[in-house]
């Protein structure tokens, strides 16, 4: 998914095709394109393949065609000797999605569990992952709500989610399970100081990519929202609640990430060391700053820390936001 697959995008090159040459990177907004379409032909959707470009190095025009990888200059003059001079060859390079699975069969599947129109609202989500042979009890559940694009916790639309888990090759429920492992293990099953440079830069990015989507998923659907309550919020005086107040507001808003951190770090100690101490010191942490939540850029950088780090003595504060300098600064003093 965006999280996985896309952590580091794709990138499309061309070149003079029957001659000899280096090939030549498309810019950043080209490319983009091009891969919106070949995201569409990856889909069995073929009513788009082709795009014009305007080089802005010999302010030519081009037709792209991303299904045979084929650029061709338009109202190029060609003779006999040099019919190819104005025809070109494209490249993609990138870590490429599985072949496209079955969106209906899962849709059908998904259907089972529908509670209005076309979503999905669980209120018994246990049975709903025994169905998929999903641990939802674990990172496999985090997992799948980020392969779904779930727009809430326990919350689906049945037609995204079924594209979504036919990207990353899907054809039947059997296989939702196999690929929540293989995504869990790519990112987790390594040890950071046993990755390459290359690997880690690519294993970074998927976490900060996970954990910026889990934070979606907490927000609820609800948008421009930067931050989310980490500890519930203490009043400085007591206060008493009003005949007018609801139930709902006295309760104060879910704390869903700290959910999400027990399920992603504290059951995953042997990957994130940092884990449960770093979790007792941010608490205590927002409470004396009287702050009670994470923004959403602390949530990321709070994934990075934890994902590449595993001894604070070893890591220089002053690279890290004031949240993750003042816990090392903690650690080194004791």
């Amino acid at each position: 998914m965006a999280f996985f697959y896309e952590a580091d995008p794709p990138v499309w090159y061309y070149k003079r095709s029957g001659y000899g040459g280096q090939k030549v990177k498309f810019p950043n907004a080209i490319a983009k394109k091009m891969e919106r379409l070949f995201q569409k032909t990856q889909r069995n959707d073929s009513s788009e393949v082709e795009l014009l470009w305007t080089n802005k190095a010999d302010s030519k025009e081009y037709k792209i065609n991303v299904r045979s990888y084929t650029m061709e200059e338009q109202n190029s003059h060609s003779s006999y000797r040099y019919h190819s001079y104005g025809n070109y060859d494209v490249s993609r390079e990138g870590y490429p999605y599985p072949k496209y699975g079955n969106k209906q069969a899962l849709k059908k599947s998904f259907q089972k569990f529908k509670t209005d129109e076309g979503k999905i609202e669980l209120e018994d989500p246990r049975q709903f992952f025994e169905w998929y042979n999903v641990n939802g009890e674990n990172i496999d559940g985090l997992i799948f709500h980020a392969i779904a694009k779930a727009p809430g916790l326990f919350e689906f639309n049945i037609d995204s989610m079924a594209d979504n888990f036919a990207q990353i090759g899907c054809t039947k429920k059997g296989d939702i399970n196999g690929k929540i492992q293989d995504m869990k293990n790519t990112l987790l099953g390594t040890k950071w100081s046993g990755l390459n440079r290359e690997t880690k830069l690519t294993r970074k990015k998927q976490m900060k990519k996970l954990a910026k989507q889990l934070f979606e998923i907490c927000t609820m659907g609800r948008k421009g929202v930067r931050e989310l309550p980490f500890i519930p919020r203490e009043s400085e005086e007591e206060e008493v609640k009003g005949a007018g107040d609801s139930d709902e507001e006295s309760e104060g808003e879910p704390l869903y990430l700290p959910l999400m951190y027990n399920l992603l770090y504290i059951q995953n100690a042997s990957r994130f060391p940092l884990a449960g101490k770093f979790c007792t010191f941010m608490e205590g942490y927002l409470k004396e700053h009287k702050k009670f939540g994470l923004t959403w850029d602390e949530w990321e950088n709070l994934a990075e820390f934890l994902f590449t780090e595993t001894n604070p003595a070893d890591t220089d504060p002053d690279g890290w936001p004031t949240l993750i300098e003042a816990f090392i600064l903690d650690c080194v003093g004791k």
